[in-house]
This record gives structure tokens, C-alpha cells and sequence, in this order.
């Protein structure tokens, strides 16, 4: 196996050579970049091979148990994922020390970590591993506030989001607000006729990301396309637009005027693209998963001008007072902590003996052409002001 080992040993000194390159290029125009990490590993991986003990197995690298979800509304047999399952005491025993190295890792190379399926912390479905369908699992207790206080007390600085889609029980909906991390909102899970839904914008708190969909999800023109007549006027009545509007855009503006204390859009659903154009579809081995890239020339100078009026309205209604940081208070740029300004009024700082708006002294130090969402740039005795605010709750 050597020979292997030195090629993937290679190709990973290249790409995290280049990803190094790229996170340092973003960081430096004060975008952050939020990684998603698997809750499961591969069969095949080689963090069953190298520590088989930390999974359920028979002892000789042979899985007992699987990994899945039970049968529902869309799958009738269940989806049997096949990943191994952990065996938690053993994790506990060690203080995590596993998902502690794990997610050093995954802070090193992301800003922002989304722990995926997140429930399956709180309960996960159990299958046996001979099993030809996840029709016949069961439901069994995970770590729950044992490993999420683990991981926050290893990297207390770091932000982390709960991806808290599924089948959600009174118990994972408690581990979500137990942890403090920001769940998920789907707006193209809002919007059915049948029963109200909690992903509907009026019902967030702040403390949640709000999508128009996830990588997995059809593209927001896609969606609007292929909805029924009756989800179509309910959500057109919900949003107030007629049959003439446009009801992605209407969608998006939902998303980006809502509590949510970050708003997250995929770049097809800005450029109006449809199912050509979409990122995934679980379950499935398509060729063009994963595949679509924004060309030159898709971009522009309008529709530059629209994502910045929608960041540059909610960033403005930043407030130092809400914040309790007080007048005369310094804040440092994050790409260069020695770029200070003070704060000397409610939205006002002053920088160089001028006073201005968080954001326009944002779009002064970063060099760019538009105005940007200024508390992202900024942070006060060592936090992110967004993050202040979010733990303000406005």
C-alpha cells in the first residue's frame, strides 16, 4: 500500500496548500467560510481502519450495526446509509478525545463548522448490518450534551451550526436550544398549504441560519416550478405578491428581511437558475452532482447592487447600545488588529478623526466597491459584534 499512501499523501499536501491559499484570500475580504462535517464516516475510511474499537463492530473490522433513518412519507423501506455506527460509551471513556481531534481539524480549515445531521447526537436509528433495508431499526439513545459540551468546552471560540433537518422529537428540538447553537430554517420546507410550518419566516428566533435551500435541495426557480397550485398561492399570499411577481425573489427577500442572524442564498438561486443548475440530489450518482460552477460573465453589476442593498439594510440596524457596548469603546478590524475605530454613538464609530457608519468604514478598509454588512467585519474584546448580537437576541 505505500505506493497509494505516498500518492493520497500528495494530493493532500496540494490541496490543503491551495485551500490554505484560498481561506486566507477570503478571510482577507472579511468572508468567512462555514464547513460541513458528516456526523458518519465511510465504511472504508481510515478512521475505522486505523481505531475499530470506537465503532460497533465484532471485534475483526466486521460492522454490527449501520447507520440509516426509518421509513417515512418518502421512503417506505427506510434509507439505509450503511455508515458504521460509534460505539458512545467507548467515546465517553476517552473524554471524546476522537471528535475532539476530529473537530480541531475541521476548525482549522473552516470558520464556521455545520454538524451534520445533527439529531442523530440526541438519537440515532440502529440497523442491523445484514440488513437489506432500515425498515427493521430502532431508535437508540446518542451522547447528547455530553459530547456537545464536550466540543464546546475544547473550542469555546468557535462557531458552530446544527443541522437540524429530519425527524425532529421534543428531545433533539431540547438538545438544539440546550447547546446555544443556531438550527436550521428551510424556506422550501415553508410553504404548505396543509399545516403551518415552523420554517415559515414570522417563527424564527434569531438565533438560526436561514436557507432557501440546502445543497441537497432543488434550486429555489426549480422549486417555484415545480410546486402545487395550492403551495404556490399559499406562499404567494403568505408573502404578499401577486401572481404576476416573482415568487423566488420574493422567497429570498423573505429570507434576507427575517430574525435569522445569517441568511444564507446558494448563487443559482440569485441568478435565477433552474433544475440545470442544481447542486445534488441525494441518493442518487448523477454525473452532474456536484458539478455546477458560476462562469465569468453570470454575475453582475445589478444584481451585485441587489445582494448588497438586502445585507447593507440588516446591517444597519446594528446597535451598539442593544450590543451593551458602551460609547468611547474601541473595536478592532479583524483582518488587521491595529485598524481601530471607537464607537461614539449608537451606529456611529469614528476612524481617523472622521465619524461614519460601521459600514462605510467597513467598505473603506476592505477596498470594496459596494457597501458590506459591517458587523461582520468587526469585533469587540476579541467576539465577532454578529455573533454579539445574536447572543444579545436582535
Amino acid at each position: 500500500l505505500a505506493g497509494a499512501v505516498d500518492y493520497y499523501k500528495a494530493v493532500q499536501f496540494f490541496f490543503y496548500t491551495q485551500w490554505n491559499a484560498l481561506k486566507a484570500y477570503a478571510n482577507g475580504k472579511g468572508v468567512r467560510l462555514v464547513g460541513d462535517i458528516p456526523i458518519y464516516v465511510s465504511p472504508d475510511s481510515s478512521d475505522l481502519w486505523t481505531h475499530p474499537e470506537l465503532f460497533q463492530t465484532d471485534g475483526q473490522m466486521h460492522l454490527t450495526q449501520v447507520a440509516g433513518c426509518p421509513p417515512d412519507a418518502f421512503a417506505a423501506d427506510g434509507q439505509l446509509w450503511g455508515n458504521p455506527l460509534y460505539d458512545w460509551p467507548v467515546h465517553k471513556a476517552t473524554g471524546f478525545a476522537w471528535w475532539k481531534q476530529r473537530m480541531k481539524h475541521a476548525t482549522s480549515i473552516y470558520d464556521v463548522v455545520r454538524i451534520d445531521h445533527f439529531r442523530g447526537i440526541e438519537s440515532y436509528w440502529s440497523i442491523p448490518a445484514v440488513n437489506k433495508t432500515a425498515r427493521k431499526g430502532h431508535w437508540v439513545k446518542g451522547p447528547g450534551m455530553k459530547l456537545v459540551g464536550a466540543i464546546q468546552k475544547a473550542y469555546p471560540d468557535i462557531a458552530f451550526i446544527a443541522e437540524d433537518l429530519g425527524f425532529l422529537t421534543p428531545e433533539v428540538l431540547q438538545l438544539v436550544e440546550d447547546s446555544g447553537w443556531p438550527g436550521m430554517k428551510v424556506l422550501e420546507f415553508a410553504f404548505d398549504p396543509r399545516e403551518p410550518s415552523n420554517y415559515l419566516p414570522h417563527k424564527y428566533g434569531e438565533n438560526c441560519i436561514c436557507y432557501t435551500g440546502t445543497h441537497d435541495n432543488e434550486t429555489l426557480r426549480q422549486w417555484c416550478a415545480g410546486i402545487s397550485p395550492e403551495s404556490d398561492a399559499y406562499a404567494r399570499d403568505y408573502l404578499g405578491i401577486s401572481k404576476a411577481d416573482d415568487l423566488a425573489k420574493a422567497i429570498i427577500e423573505a429570507g434576507a428581511g427575517s430574525k435569522a442572524k445569517l441568511f444564507v442564498a446558494q448563487m443559482q438561486d440569485y441568478l435565477g437558475l433552474g433544475g440545470e443548475a442544481r447542486m445534488n440530489e441525494p441518493g442518487t450518482l448523477k454525473p452532474e452532482n456536484w458539478r455546477w460552477r458560476m462562469l465569468p460573465g453570470q454575475a453582475s453589476e445589478e444584481l451585485a447592487q441587489e445582494i448588497d442593498t438586502e445585507s447593507h439594510e440588516k446591517a444597519e440596524n446594528f446597535s451598539f447600545s442593544k450590543c451593551q457596548i458602551p460609547i468611547g469603546a474601541e473595536l478592532e478590524y479583524y483582518a488587521d488588529p491595529s485598524l481601530k475605530c471607537t464607537v461614539v454613538g449608537d451606529r456611529k464609530v469614528e476612524y481617523q478623526g472622521k465619524e461614519m457608519s460601521l459600514t462605510a468604514l467597513a467598505k473603506l478598509l476592505s477596498g470594496k466597491k459596494y457597501s458590506v454588512a459591517g458587523p461582520r467585519f468587526f469585533k469587540y474584546k476579541g467576539e465577532w459584534l454578529n455573533d454579539i448580537r445574536a447572543r444579545m437576541g436582535f
